[in-house]
C-alpha cells in the first residue's frame, strides 16, 4: 500500500469479535471484564497466545518507557489535556497497543466507540508510538499466531 500511496483504514482493527483487544487469552478465557464471561473457546486463544504475550509484554516496555523523562511528561501533558479534569489510569493496555501498531503500520483504525470507557481506553492510545523494535516484535508474534 505504501508504494502505491494508499493508506488502508482498518474497520474493527481489535477484530469485530474484539479477539485482539486482549480481553480473552488463553490464560484469562472469561476475559479480564468477569462479567464478560467467555467468549471464545480454549482452542482459538490458544492459538493466538504468541500475539496476546507479546502485547502484555509491550505493554510492560511502553509503561516503563513512559516512566522515564520527556516522554513521561508528554503523555502526562497530553492526557490531562484529553481528559479534561477527568482522572485518567494512566495504564497502557493491550487494546492500546494493538491500536498504535496499526498506526505503526500506516494504517487508520477505525473503532466503534460505544461507552465513556470505551472513548478513555482509545484516548489512552494517543501521545506515544510503538518504537521499530516493538512493531517488529508484533510482526514476528501475529506470524506465530498465524493471521
Amino acid at each position: 500500500c505504501k508504494d502505491m500511496g494508499v493508506i488502508p483504514l482498518i474497520r474493527h482493527p481489535l477484530g469485530k469479535d474484539m479477539l485482539a483487544s486482549g480481553i480473552w487469552t488463553s490464560e484469562e478465557p472469561n476475559g479480564t471484564n468477569k462479567k464478560m464471561g467467555p467468549r471464545f473457546s480454549f482452542k482459538v486463544l490458544e492459538k493466538y497466545e504468541p500475539l496476546h504475550s507479546m502485547q502484555y509484554r509491550i505493554v510492560e516496555k511502553v509503561q516503563g518507557r513512559a516512566g522515564k523523562g520527556k516522554e513521561q511528561r508528554q503523555m502526562k501533558d497530553y492526557r490531562d489535556r484529553r481528559y479534561e479534569g477527568k482522572k485518567s489510569s494512566g495504564k497502557v493496555t493491550p487494546a492500546q497497543v494493538a491500536i498504535n501498531y496499526i498506526i505503526a503500520k500506516g494504517g487508520v483504525p477505525l473503532v466503534d466507540v460505544y461507552d465513556e470507557a470505551g472513548a478513555h481506553e482509545l484516548l489512552g492510545c494517543l501521545g506515544w508510538s510503538l518504537l521499530d523494535e516493538e512493531v517488529r516484535m508484533l510482526d514476528q508474534a501475529a506470524e506465530l499466531s498465524a493471521m
